[in-house]
């Protein structure tokens, strides 16, 4: 990587591009950052050999990754170059050469910081019983209130309007008692269905492949007659095509309430992210210090920073309804005694003899693991780089 940037590197503010791509791949877990890497040696290697036009598919690969590695051909020069670079900084400052040892805890410390902002952990269980219930054979109304009583817990926790839901409710129970059990279909309309997804997934590209798969395999089972507009319309005898209809209707109702978590992941983590970053510098300031041997002025100034930090962050977690309660009352703890730390030592000049690098380092430890903690109960999505 280094050979192939060349004099790209002298023209660029290295620490200040350095800070840009950390931010950039933050949510790289280390893996998925090695993959990247072997990735695109990969692509340089296919780029100056110049006989294929993107890499080859390789069995042991994911789908995903697979998709990513041939996107990397569609980029232009200078924004594969850009990429490159970046990952280039980003893994000089993952793995740095060794030259300090009381340095190594801070670095795990600030490697882990930067892969659990990622945390996302899905919350499957609930959702997966769901479809299930919704699949599986049963009683019609019960399995529509199960998915009403979903919809309506999800728009309550995310503050949306109810209306939607309640309209659901009111057309399904005006029409169940006159519906058969293979007729309930009829309450939906696909176009109408279709039109209003197409509207939200072309919004939230995220999972917009995902989405057209399941859009399309409805349209085949519809092309039989370019007229057919509601379910009911379609040939009642063939069970198969009303069967995959109902079973990717479902499952593209199963996206949207991904899409919603997504949404609240996008808003979590852009809101944290100041706080979490700046909890890194001062970690980083806190490692210069050991290796440097900075004076007591130095490590309060950090103390300063970190406490604005914490109440900062304690704040914004504390309107997350996922976020554990005891986690921020364990935050507000350790930000209090930190706060006391600093009222009490303000004053350095009238200490016979400081020692603040001894004690004050583990007090913004203690803190950024309550940060690990809290950060981990972040729910969400696995993203391919």
């Amino acid at each position: 990587m280094e050979n192939y940037l060349g004099s790209f590197l002298k023209d660029i503010n290295i620490t200040e591009r350095q800070k840009e791509a950390i931010s950039k791949m933050l949510f790289l877990n280390e893996m998925q950052f090695k993959d990247l890497i072997e990735d695109l040696s990969d692509e340089l290697e296919r780029r100056k050999d110049g006989k294929k036009d993107f890499l080859e598919t390789k069995n042991k690969y994911t789908v995903k990754r697979n998709d990513s590695r041939k996107r990397l051909a569609k980029l232009t020069e200078n924004k594969f170059k850009n990429l490159v670079l970046d990952t280039y900084l980003v893994m000089n400052h993952r793995r740095p050469n060794e030259k300090f040892s009381d340095a190594k805890e801070i670095d795990t410390l600030i490697f882990e910081l930067e892969k659990m902002i990622k945390t996302l952990k899905k919350q499957k269980t609930y959702e997966d019983s769901v479809i299930e219930n919704i699949q599986d054979g049963g009683n019609i109304r019960l399995k529509s209130n199960i998915y009403n009583e979903y919809v309506r817990n999800i728009l309550i926790k995310h503050n949306e309007d109810l209306s939607v839901v309640n309209y659901m409710e009111k057309i399904f129970n005006e029409h169940i008692h006159k519906l058969k059990k293979d007729e309930f279909l009829t309450l939906f309309d696909t176009n109408e269905f279709i039109g209003r997804c197409d509207n939200i997934f072309y919004e939230i590209r995220h999972f917009e492949r995902e989405y057209e798969y399941h859009k399309n395999n409805i349209l085949s089972q519809m092309i039989v007659s370019p007229s057919v507009k509601n379910l009911s319309e379609l040939n009642t005898n063939n069970e198969f095509k009303n069967y995959v209809i109902t079973n990717e209707m479902i499952q593209i109702c199963r996206l949207l309430f991904k899409v919603n978590e997504y949404k609240k992941l996008q808003e979590s983590e852009s809101s944290l992210s100041k706080e979490i970053n700046g909890l890194i510098c001062c970690l980083e300031a806190i490692k210069e210090g050991f290796q440097t041997q900075k004076d007591d002025q130095c490590y309060i100034r950090i103390a300063i920073n970190v406490n604005e930090i914490a109440k900062s962050f304690e704040r914004k977690i504390s309107k997350f309804d996922f976020v554990d309660h005891n986690h921020i009352k364990n935050l507000s703890n350790h930000q209090k005694n930190l706060e006391n730390f600093i009222e009490a030592n303000k004053d350095i000049s009238n200490l016979e003899e400081s020692r603040l690098f001894e004690t004050f380092p583990n007090m913004v430890f203690n803190i950024a693991d309550i940060f690990k903690q809290i950060l981990n109960e972040i729910p969400g999505e696995n993203d391919s780089y």
